[in-house]
């Protein structure tokens, strides 16, 4: 029996005979091994973790980045990749791709008795799946067509195909698990979405994602990295429990990680100083009021009185937003550079969505006193009407994105 260790990066690191730990890990998106290693590998073992790059089907390079770019519109929304790194994977991916090519057409040159030992390049499950669903949702922002429906289906295809995806503990597989159930939600299919984001729910827990303690000896960037997708599946953990009325598989008292700190490393440069820390807070600040107001034991007196401590709550919430992160009417960019004026788009879109969370917080708060207490009934349909007005600015600033 071989040791399995739970590897600073969150991943499985299987100790082989001709293998050094550090050569498969989960968290790596490709690894190489020669037909030596291979032989004195359990190979079918590997195979659960990784896909041979020989058999990894990308479409063309320019059709791929297309797609590639036009999932870029779903990134703000759901921060589960740092660009530059996703990117560097990319390249990578391709890299590999080339090298398997033109490996092949060596060796049929030699003929086939030719004994070769050229390394094969094995690429992790979890990357793999993340590349597939940003393949589906960049055909999901582009016009649709014959061939970007075609992506769509033969992408999630390849999705159900992979190996082991909800078992193996690494942070690709969580990024992986979430991107399929978003894809299902936003496809009416939430039967789908609740199991899949539960496996995430359950792996994260599994690498001490919640936990701040288990993070200390990593790289910085990976550090945050971890606490953003932290961030990101309990954003939208609560989001599910809200709309389908369920129960979090995440228990509140037991996470202490830290809220996302942008001044390591932003994410997208469109994404406004501080609003990552600050959605992140105002979703606990939704959790708690899931878990304490809605709860079936606490009488009606009790429940009354602890709508009232979170709604000002939710007001200090507010109140204590730096002026970046305020809305504001969509105002032209001081440059009309079509770079800027995406950005600029990305930035106003990222603050009028994160005050149509906190709009739906308090409508979430004080829906269950809609006439009975007159107070928090006014709440309610106050919070409903300017959220309402909020999605009309974002229509009438074309940045309303029904993709994510």
């Amino acid at each position: 029996m071989h040791r399995c260790d739970l590897s600073s990066q969150g991943t499985i690191d299987r100790q082989r005979p001709a293998l050094s730990p550090s050569r498969f890990r989960g968290d790596s998106p490709t690894t190489s091994f020669s037909s030596h290693d291979v032989a004195q590998t359990n190979k079918s073992e590997l195979l659960r973790h990784c896909v041979p790059s020989s058999k990894v089907k990308i479409p063309e390079r320019e059709a791929a980045d297309r797609y590639l770019e036009a999932s870029k519109h779903m990134r703000p929304n759901f921060v589960l990749f740092h660009r530059s790194t996703f990117q560097h994977v990319y390249e990578e991916l391709w890299r590999a791709a080339t090298a398997t090519a033109t490996a092949t057409t060596t060796e049929l040159g030699r003929g086939a008795g030719a004994d070769s030992d050229a390394k094969q390049t094995y690429i992790s499950v979890g990357w793999l799946g993340c590349l597939c669903m940003s393949f589906i949702f960049g055909c999901r922002s582009l016009p649709p067509t014959n061939q970007t429906l075609d992506i769509q289906r033969r992408y999630y295809a390849e999705m159900m195909e992979l190996p082991q995806l909800p078992v193996t503990l690494s942070l690709p597989n969580v990024c992986a698990l979430m991107l399929l159930s978003l894809y299902s939600n936003n496809t009416n299919n939430r039967t789908a979405a609740w199991p899949y984001h539960g496996a995430a729910c359950r792996l994260a827990a599994a690498l001490g994602m919640y936990r701040q303690d288990v993070s200390g000896s990593f790289h910085p960037i990976t550090r945050e990295l971890r606490k953003r997708v932290w961030w990101t599946l309990y954003s939208y953990e609560q989001n599910l429990c809200c709309s389908l009325g369920r129960p979090s598989a995440i228990d509140d008292q037991e996470v202490n990680v830290d809220y996302p700190d942008e001044h390591v490393y932003a994410c997208d440069p469109g994404q406004p100083m501080g609003i990552a820390g600050q959605l992140a807070k105002l979703w606990h600040l939704v959790g708690c009021i899931r878990r304490d107001v809605y709860n079936p034991v606490h009488c009606p007196a009790t429940r009354y009185h602890q709508a009232v401590q979170y709604l000002q709550r939710l007001i200090d919430w507010r109140e204590a937003l730096p002026p970046d992160l305020q809305p504001t009417p969509y105002p032209a960019p001081p440059d009309h550079r079509q770079q800027h004026e995406e950005e600029h788009r990305k930035s106003w879109r990222s603050v009028m969505s994160l005050h149509i969370v906190y709009q739906c917080a308090l409508g979430l708060l004080s829906k269950r006193s809609l006439l009975r207490e007159v107070e928090l009934s006014r709440v309610c349909l106050t919070s409903a009407m300017r959220a309402v007005g909020l999605f009309v600015k974002l229509w009438h600033g074309d940045a309303f994105n029904t993709i994510c």
